[in-house]
């Protein structure tokens, strides 16, 4: 669930440029919040590379322990085929990279046990691995508000900084589609469109709390940003793309066999 909480969290936390301007209506400013983070993951014609950087931390979710309270999730993308993501999954800080067809895992001795433990297809030794992207064009970004319903609930400060609280969910279409029905939330943007907070609900039965720490569109990313840093670089998994398409099938044909 706490993977969930901030998938969810980083698909809705986004920022744009600029200030906002005298009251626009919600869907503008979801509009303008939106576009700059996704810009990172659609493929853009004039082949430069688009940079994001978000941290996030899990303040508070129904029914969670008190020893994840704080946890976080850093990430960093760079497109089209660059992507780090530190955090704690099952009570491990685990830290996963992508730079371009090369793959590293941290820490390195526990992934490897787990990854040899699998029962996996057959590897297909010529597998590639796809860009980071979603099948949408930069000339689709303008429609992305569409996909949502927002209302603008007034004002809250964050820490100080006043921002606009809009209530989003996703179109009824869209949410039937991938099963999110009861999911709905709040975020506060504030007047740069950075996002500061967003509240994630499923139904009236849970609720979790995400605070924006850091968010950014940085032109470039250091060349150390894909490699382990002085913590990791003892005991790092190197995994070929062939080995990740093998756990790809491997999940893949799980997935379709519980369905």
């Amino acid at each position: 669930m706490q993977r969930a909480i901030f998938v969810f969290a980083a698909m809705a936390l986004v920022a744009g440029t600029g200030k906002m301007q005298a009251r626009e209506n919600a869907y503008d400013v979801l509009g303008k919040a939106l576009v700059p983070f996704v810009k990172a993951l659609v493929a853009l014609p004039d082949a430069k590379s688009h940079c994001a950087t978000v941290t996030l931390s899990l303040d508070s979710a129904t029914n969670l322990p008190e020893s994840e309270i704080g946890d976080t999730l850093e990430v960093a993308l760079q497109s089209p085929d660059k992507m780090i993501v530190r955090a704690k999954a099952l009570g491990q800080q685990v830290t996963v990279c992508r730079n371009g067809q090369k793959l590293w895992a941290w820490p390195g001795t526990q992934i490897q046990a787990l990854l040899d433990a699998q029962k996996l297809p057959k590897a297909d030794p010529g597998y590639k691995l796809d860009a980071v992207q979603l099948p949408i064009t930069e000339k689709q970004l303008v429609w992305l508000p569409l996909l949502f319903t927002a209302e603008d609930e007034g004002d809250d400060a964050v820490n100080g900084e006043n921002c606009m609280v809009l209530e989003v969910s996703l179109a009824p279409p869209v949410a039937k589609a991938i099963h999110a029905e009861d999911y709905t939330a709040r975020i506060w943007v504030k007047a740069d469109y950075k996002i500061a907070r967003i509240v994630l609900r499923k139904g009236a039965g849970w609720k979790a709390v995400i605070s924006v720490k850091s968010l950014d569109y940085p032109a470039t990313l250091p060349a150390e940003t894909w490699q382990p840093n002085q913590a990791e670089a003892g005991d790092v998994a190197d995994i070929a793309p062939s080995r990740y398409k093998q756990l790809l099938d491997a999940v893949t044909a799980k997935w379709a066999g519980i369905k």
